[in-house]
């Protein structure tokens, strides 16, 4: 019953979340935004862009990348609704994922979908994303707040806001049909 309540109260806060976003395209001296949004938070970024895009007409201009951790976005509403807008928002998204998230598990049960966080392929075969599977980390009994809880996570997601592209320290390329992902 929970979960219900906080998807409403995510969606809720995206109008907010343009808001502030809009202040903070508007400021002079700030050149680059830089977006983390976890689990539902990227659910509410989202839906933010799709208020800034009904409101304002254009996407946002200096994002320059965004990172989910724990994504609780539906995967067939991200490639219907989000995905277009994703792509010319910002030049960059990582995604880190992890198959033990029981979090995305108990998102599954819910909604009836895959959620992108689910961390297990073929999400990795979304093109222009950048998944990184952090399945192999050490993590919580949860296993949905291992981005916070780990500096290895932690330190990667500091070289994607210094805009290092990936192969990058600390994380290792995998292959699955043809798409690069990494692991730690």
């Amino acid at each position: 019953m929970l979960y219900g309540h906080d998807r409403q109260h995510a969606q809720n806060a995206a109008v907010d979340l343009a808001s502030f976003v809009d202040e903070l395209e508007a400021n002079q001296d700030i050149a680059h935004i830089h977006i983390i949004a976890h689990s539902m938070g990227a659910y509410a970024f989202c839906m933010a862009l799709l208020q800034h895009k009904a409101d304002a007409g254009k996407s946002y201009t200096k994002i320059s990348d965004v990172t989910f951790a724990a994504p609780d976005v539906a995967v067939d509403q991200l490639q219907t609704s989000f995905d277009t807008l994703l792509q010319h928002t910002t030049k960059a998204i990582t995604v880190y994922v992890s198959s033990k998230d029981v979090a995305m598990q108990g998102s599954i049960q819910w909604n009836g979908s895959r959620p992108l966080g689910d961390g297990v392929p073929p999400l990795f075969l979304l093109l222009g994303y950048a998944f990184v599977d952090a399945s192999g980390v050490d993590t919580d009994f949860l296993g949905h707040g291992y981005f916070v809880d780990q500096d290895a996570i932690l330190n990667d997601m500091a070289r994607t806001f210094n805009g290092e592209a990936y192969p990058r320290p600390l994380v290792h390329p995998l292959q699955q049909s043809g798409i690069t992902y990494y692991t730690f």
